[in-house]
């Protein structure tokens, strides 16, 4: 039977004098109710839509419910006010939820393969509304298993740089975004890579979403004392090769990785931010050791989800010159504008949009740079074209001293080997030599790092004996 003729059969204007007000309600197990809440998700799920969202109004509104499909949220269906407690209360039954508890959110799963033939999870979450109403929001969960790196979309190089990433024996592995941008489902796909008979893999979920064969998964249970950090701490008593923690929410947790990460294990979690660069403040802001989190840091994934354009129905279209521009500023941010293109585009109308977004779109400016303008430049300098024109291209930073020696770390960069001979004399400088931090190399542990220093040491002094001998 089809939806509108479920819709048809419950409560509508043609039943109002059943249903109507002081009549009896509908049940939570009427056998229509529950068709037609089962075939809402059946629906959902051929639609490919990521969330279905139960809205409930007050008085004799109806009751919404719309589908969240390629990032959008589209009308699915209208009900009669007096059934929204009853749906409600279905979706409650379904998840193993509190029906009486109307005051508190609540979170709950659902597997659907329990009430209809279709392998399908569903998280639910019911959140309080005014006038003693509830609305229900529902993620679908279908696969159940990891997608393959190769098809998220990531570009040739990036996938294989995660790829490179995951194979580490140590080190911390983030992906950031913002709430429902997939991070989860990548750092599955990385998990997916690495999941051998040679590793022993915990995670700790909340949810647990994805399941792999092999992967020994634990859901977190706050209200029983199971958080992340407690995880953490019997993760390490149980000899893993690499733990997957769902999510960095507290300083304790945090500094529990890292340490796991220092200590042979690879340590893989999301954060929710919204560009790499922000997630390491974050982290530093918690407490972190500097020089601890950046021998532990592998790398920093930053994630969006983009709408893809229908195969069936996709339309060629010329770009305008103003798209052009702002794609070029988008994907060319480090290309040098001089001082009088930089007054051009910052004198250009924003609109509505922020100035950040427009320096974004018009400069490339964003993260720690958009931060750096926030905190040198002054409220009348913001509003003025030429004065912030001046600002950027010649931006005033002070020297106040040098940070205390227990922050100090060693940089990337160096002199590169290319440019050394074995005896690690530079080609372009004869009777120049460089050893230890000098040189352009990864030392992702201090004890590595001294051991490198005094072997290229002893090489450059052997270097120098030899070239000396050479000249007398």
């Amino acid at each position: 039977m089809e939806l509108q003729q479920l819709a048809n059969e419950l409560p509508g204007a043609e039943l109002s004098d059943k249903y109507g007000p002081g009549k009896q309600q509908v049940s939570e197990n009427d056998t229509i109710l529950v068709r037609l809440v089962n075939k809402m998700i059946e629906d959902a799920h051929h639609a490919g839509a990521s969330d279905i969202h139960v809205e409930a109004y007050e008085g004799e509104a109806s009751t919404r419910i719309r589908f969240r499909i390629d990032g959008s949220l589209t009308d699915y269906l209208k009900l009669p006010y007096t059934l929204r407690s009853a749906i409600v209360s279905r979706i409650k039954i379904m998840a193993s939820m509190d029906i009486a508890e109307h005051r508190k959110p609540q979170d709950g799963k659902i597997d659907f393969s329990r009430f209809a033939p279709l392998k399908l999870e569903l998280r639910v979450a019911s959140l309080p509304t005014a006038n003693g109403l509830e609305d229900v929001v529902m993620r679908l969960l279908a696969s159940s298993k990891p997608i393959p790196l190769s098809q998220l979309g990531f570009s040739p190089a990036l996938e294989a740089q995660l790829k490179d990433m995951v194979h580490r024996t140590y080190g911390l592995i983030l992906a950031c975004g913002p709430t429902g941008s997939g991070k989860t489902t990548t750092l599955h796909s990385l998990l997916a890579e690495v999941n051998t008979t040679e590793n022993k893999i915990w995670t700790a979920e909340d949810p647990i979403e994805i399941t792999h064969p092999g992967l020994r998964q634990i859901q977190m249970i706050p209200r029983a004392g199971l958080t992340f950090a407690t995880a953490m701490r019997a993760f390490l008593r149980a000899d893993p090769d690499i733990i997957m923690i769902g999510e960095m929410r507290d300083a304790e947790t945090t500094h529990m990785a890292i340490e796991a990460s220092l200590t042979g294990h690879l340590v893989l979690s999301t954060l929710h931010t919204n560009s790499a660069p922000e997630s390491v403040v974050r982290l530093l802001d918690m407490g972190l050791d500097p020089f601890n989190f950046s021998d532990a840091l592998v790398g920093v994934l930053s994630q969006r989800l983009a709408r893809k354009l229908c195969t069936h129905c996709k339309i060629p279209r010329a770009s305008t010159a103003d798209e052009i521009r702002d794609m070029a500023h988008e994907y060319c941010s480090h290309t040098e504008l001089d001082p009088e293109q930089v007054l051009a585009e910052v004198s250009r109308a924003r609109g509505p949009r922020s100035l950040s977004t427009h320096l974004k779109s018009r400069l490339g400016l964003q993260g720690l740079k958009m931060a750096l303008v926030h905190e040198l430049a002054t409220p009348e300098q913001l509003q003025d074209a030429a004065a912030l024109a001046r600002l950027l291209k010649a931006m005033p930073i002070t020297l106040a001293k040098a940070r205390p020696l227990d922050e100090a770390i060693s940089t990337a960069g160096g002199v590169r080997f290319e440019a050394l001979d074995s005896h690690l004399m530079s080609t372009a400088q004869p009777g120049l030599f460089c050893a230890g931090e000098m040189l352009d190399w990864e030392a992702p542990t201090g004890g590595y790092l001294l051991t490198a220093t005094m072997a290229s040491g002893r090489q450059a002094a052997q270097g120098v004996l030899a070239w000396l001998k050479l000249r007398s």
